[in-house]
């Protein structure tokens, strides 16, 4: 997944693989730990669930968790809660015939995050 702020400030790709984390800065450093959870939230300044991250990000619920889903006419889900996020699907995309997210808000007591996806890349 690849991060920046407004104007590619803070800009970084971060790769999860098994139970590594590994996050490449714009300045060509990488930084790599058996803990993701901590390095992210030491990068970022607050705690992202990344188990469920990698679920939100495709428009899921996390498996085997708890949600409060809301879903629209349509019946697709539009909005849900889990783990003390609101996790708000705003825009879609089409990819392979499959409705992505596009744009998802990402709101806990702590953070508000927007995530916009301006492609997707299947590996």
């Amino acid at each position: 997944m690849q991060i920046e702020g407004p104007f590619s400030q803070g800009a970084m790709t971060i790769v999860v693989q098994d139970k590594l984390i590994y996050i490449h800065q714009a300045d060509g450093t990488i930084e790599s730990s058996p803990e993701p959870n901590q390095l992210l939230e030491s990068r970022l300044g607050f705690a992202v669930p990344l188990s469920a991250l990698r679920y939100w990000v495709l428009g899921l619920p996390e498996p085997n968790r708890a949600y409060q889903p809301s879903y629209d006419e349509a019946g697709a889900l539009r909005r849900m809660t889990q783990l003390g996020w609101l996790i708000e699907f705003e825009q879609f995309m089409n990819v392979n015939n499959l409705a992505l997210p596009r744009k998802t808000v990402l709101t806990s007591p702590n953070a508000r995050v927007k995530v916009i996806a301006d492609a997707w890349i299947f590996y």
